[in-house]
């Protein structure tokens, strides 16, 4: 059960696969080897059927997230990682707009969508733009009008904001994996 920068190794009686010389930094190894892991038992166990995965998160979620795509190979022969879905994505340090941390997302191949408030101190809407056209990865941004980086918008109801939220997505996943049928 080997898969590719992976070595399986028996534990209490079970395989188990773990990263051998795994091809990733010190800072991301364990991220690389989280991924490895979780990658190839989710592909492999009789328990769970999985394809066309989307990773994501909010905030330093979807940084981490970011970090992980950056290790994936594009065109993974079973397409199990489809995209990456980063709300409120952290560009950089409120007020310190100097410091970007966009280095992962210029790594990542597969499809991105940024969802992000308009008024959000940790990403400025012209810099995450730039961010994005510089990117090798096809991506999206949606801006929630005068949203903060908590997506907080004065005079309308977090449900409300979440609706938005959701249906951006799921129109984006549709939108993914109906180009996949063609």
């Amino acid at each position: 059960m080997d898969a590719e920068g992976c070595t399986s190794v028996k534990r209490a009686g079970e395989e188990v696969l773990v990263s051998a010389n795994p091809p990733f930094t010190t800072e991301s190894s364990f991220q690389g080897d989280v991924l490895c892991f979780s990658d190839n038992y989710l592909k492999t166990s009789g328990e769970y059927k999985l394809a066309g995965v989307f990773l994501g998160g909010r905030s330093m979620g979807s940084r981490a997230a970011a970090s992980v795509m950056c290790h994936i190979e594009p065109g993974d022969a079973d397409n199990f990682v489809r995209g990456l879905i980063c709300i409120s994505y952290p560009l950089h340090h409120p007020k310190q707009q100097h410091k970007l941390r966009d280095e992962d997302l210029f790594r990542i191949k597969d499809p991105v969508l940024f969802v992000s408030g308009s008024a959000d101190e940790m990403c400025e809407k012209n810099l995450l733009e730039k961010v994005a056209q510089k990117m090798q990865a096809p991506n999206k941004i949606h801006w929630i009008e005068k949203a903060s980086h908590s997506m907080a918008v004065k005079g309308r109801s977090t449900n409300d904001v979440f609706k938005e939220i959701n249906t951006q997505i799921l129109f984006w996943i549709q939108e993914i994996t109906e180009m996949d049928k063609k």
